[in-house]
């Protein structure tokens, strides 16, 4: 047994709660971290939001449209209704564009891991 096994033996048992806290970790062999730009990653969180809200609106207006009694109001639900369904669209077409953005540029950069002791 080596001088550092003995020392790291020795702090286990002079530790009352030593013994209790010994885990083991298993890890693959490989393991892949995806990165990505932090300003395509703002824009497509907020670009996320937007429509979520657009999106809302939509279905909110769009009830609205079809459970309306009012003939005079007909027009002007169905005219928000479709304008929403623009922004809705828009948005959503954004987001997917911010997502192919950030994935599109990769670089794959390997590092090795040693084993110690």
């Amino acid at each position: 047994m080596s001088t550092n096994e003995q020392n790291t033996k020795a702090e286990i048992e002079s530790n009352p709660i030593g013994n209790e806290l010994q885990f083991e970790l298993s890890i693959p062999e490989k393991i892949e971290i995806k990165m990505v730009d932090a300003s395509s990653l703002n824009d497509y969180e907020l670009w996320g939001v937007i429509a979520s809200v657009f999106c809302n609106f939509l279905v909110g207006f769009l009830v609205a449209s079809i459970s309306n009694t009012e003939e005079k109001c007909t027009s002007l639900y169905w005219s928000i209704t479709g304008i929403f369904a623009i922004f809705c669209i828009f948005s959503v077409i954004m987001v997917w564009l911010k997502r192919k953005q950030m994935t599109i540029k990769k670089k794959v950069i390997k590092m090795g891991v040693t084993k110690n002791g």
